[in-house]
């Protein structure tokens, strides 16, 4: 048996997580929690079916049991809220559909679906609940945009097929390292957004996976870094560029967004760059001043401030290793192409 820290750490890796009992059949609606993900990636988990997660990414549970474990203490603290003295009874406060009475809207026929995280009711009014765990190092302003969409999504969904017809939702983030710090925003109902995400969803619905646009790619691919389907979404697009002709006549107005991209393209490029350049000077800038004083932290009004040696990488001279006669053939793989976009100013008669 290998030493007791490591068999611990492979009994959480087996039992860590014990996914949600859902009463359908998930991968068959659309749901207000992916709403708001790329559409693309939406067809991929149509595709794959019941399994929820990656069984070749097993650590990625780990994100979905710290939001049930944050939901079940917010959820204790609204039972704690209705039945206090104080509380519930004198502020005409009370919570349903929370916890283990979780209730999950569905429309058969659209096979759209919501499970919303609570109802509060104050007086007669429901305002739908959302609860979400967030990094200590995340600054929020206002609710993340798929988290918009989600209860944006739910409430829509509400006022077409059941009874209870929130207007007002809340988001709740409760920062993963310290419950006591919780920031929540409103979000009023907007029907015609409503209906919207109630569209989309339904081109979602009527759309193959191989024409559902990689909107996660769009977005500057951010989602594409946490997405199960990454590695067959790029293989894809590498598909297309290879089937995709050298050069063809296309229409004026796409020639002029097309100009029009790769001028924002090209001075975001060099936005970056000074950003870049800027970054880099400031943290010199900050490291001189330390070594100056003699100190590796440093305590300002706005940040915490330390320097640190790193652990150094091994690396390993292959080519080296080649030249000297050791056969490294069966260590070799070759990885899976990927696009490359390539864009050249065109120069004028005035250059």
């Amino acid at each position: 048996m290998k030493n007791p820290a490591d068999f611990l750490a492979d009994v959480v890796g087996i039992y860590g997580y014990q996914p949600k009992a859902w009463g359908h059949k998930r991968w068959l609606y659309v749901s207000a929690s992916q709403i708001g993900m790329c559409a693309k990636r939406q067809g991929y988990m149509r595709e794959r079916g019941g399994q929820e997660l990656d069984a070749e990414r097993p650590d990625a549970w780990g994100l979905f049991a710290r939001g049930d474990v944050g939901e079940d203490w917010m959820c204790g603290v609204f039972d704690r809220a209705q039945l206090a003295e104080h509380g519930g009874p004198k502020l005409g406060l009370a919570f349903s559909a929370i916890g283990k009475n979780q209730v999950t809207i569905i429309d058969e026929i659209n096979r759209l679906s919501a499970t919303p995280d609570g109802i509060m009711w104050i007086g007669a009014e429901p305002i739908l609940l959302e609860i979400k765990t967030v990094d200590p190092r995340v600054s929020l302003a206002a609710p993340k945009p798929t988290h918009w969409r989600q209860v944006m999504f739910a409430m829509a969904l509400m006022e077409r097929v059941h009874s209870i017809k929130p207007k007002r939702a809340v988001v709740i983030y409760l920062d993963a390292s310290n419950y006591a710090n919780v920031t929540a925003f409103d979000v009023d109902f907007d029907p015609i957004e409503g209906d919207l995400m109630l569209g989309r969803a339904m081109m979602i619905h009527a759309t193959a996976t191989d024409d559902l646009e990689p909107e996660g790619v769009f977005d500057g691919g951010s989602e594409c870094k946490t997405c199960d389907f990454a590695a067959q979404c790029r293989a894809a697009q590498v598909d297309r560029v290879e089937r995709a002709d050298a050069s063809s006549d296309l229409p004026e107005d796409l020639v002029a967004d097309l100009d029009d991209l790769a001028t924002q393209r090209q001075a975001a490029a060099q936005m970056e760059s000074e950003a870049k350049r800027l970054k880099e000077s400031a943290a010199n800038q900050i490291r001189m001043a330390m070594d100056e004083q003699g100190v590796s932290f440093a305590q300002t009004p706005g940040f915490a401030i330390r320097q640190s040696v790193t652990k150094g990488r091994e690396a390993c001279d292959w080519r080296q290793a080649v030249e000297d006669g050791v056969d490294l053939s069966a260590y070799v793989s070759v990885g899976n192409g990927y696009p490359r976009l390539t864009i050249k100013k065109v120069a004028t008669d005035a250059e």
